[in-house]
């Protein structure tokens, strides 16, 4: 199978289908820099060959990423590491009349090895809303 990029290999978020239909590196590329990563309570795996649930880009299998509908406790913290790598994370719940919300913001920034500098800057908000409709 050729995973590059995500062509034979589904990726489902909060039962969203992420691989692009076509892109320029190719049908079923798939971009997770979106995921925040302490936000995800399951990840659910199927292995190939085609199925059908799963749709075109599902030949050597699946994934099905899950998020938390209600966080076991608010989330803040700062990371620090090599070529002045910084990650924020704020993430709190707020109990809403109708339901339940969870929220999230994540920011990065760091200073690659290369020469020249990027100033790099990676802004990435999450939010969800959960209630019981029956």
């Amino acid at each position: 199978f050729n995973l590059d990029h995500g062509t034979d290999f589904a990726t489902f978020f909060d039962g969203v289908p992420v691989n692009f239909r076509s892109h320029g590196h190719g049908q079923g590329y798939t971009d997770l820099n979106f995921v925040i990563p302490e936000l995800v309570e399951s990840i659910d795996y199927r292995k190939g060959v085609y199925r059908a649930d799963v749709g075109d880009f599902g030949g050597a299998g699946a994934s099905f990423l899950s998020t938390y509908d209600q966080l076991p406790e608010s989330i803040a913290s700062v990371t620090y590491g090599d070529y002045d790598f910084v990650r924020g994370l704020a993430a709190t719940n707020l109990e809403l009349p109708a339901g339940d919300g969870l929220f999230a913001l994540e920011v990065r920034t760091n200073d690659d090895p290369y020469i020249l500098d990027s100033n790099l800057l990676h802004l990435n908000g999450f939010a969800k809303w959960s209630a019981d409709v029956w």
